[in-house]
């Protein structure tokens, strides 16, 4: 699912701020390859929803496109600090 990608670069991200263990930023390194990889739709733009085992593109829980929200926070939390609420700086056009 891509919601639980998302919520792993996050993770990953927050930790690395928080604890500076260059372990963190090698796990949100590697989601990110993961994501690039297999997750974006290079072709037609968004996330894949759903993939198998393989990495195949499935539709079991419903067909078609992520929604866009838990994608957008996984392509802003990383460049914030934990204590910024993402919508605040977006709202206040915080930089990033």
């Amino acid at each position: 699912m891509h919601w639980t990608l998302a919520e792993a670069i996050n993770t990953s991200s927050v930790l690395y701020h928080v604890t500076k263990k260059e372990k963190y930023a090698d796990d949100y390194a590697d989601f990110m390859a993961y994501l690039d990889d297999k997750v974006i739709d290079h072709v037609n733009g968004s996330w894949f929803h759903q993939l198998d085992k393989n990495n195949h593109v499935i539709g079991t829980v419903w067909p078609g496109k992520s929604d866009i929200y838990h994608a957008l926070q996984a392509t802003l939390i990383p460049y914030y600090t934990p204590e910024v609420s993402i919508a605040l700086a977006v709202k206040n056009g915080q930089k990033i």
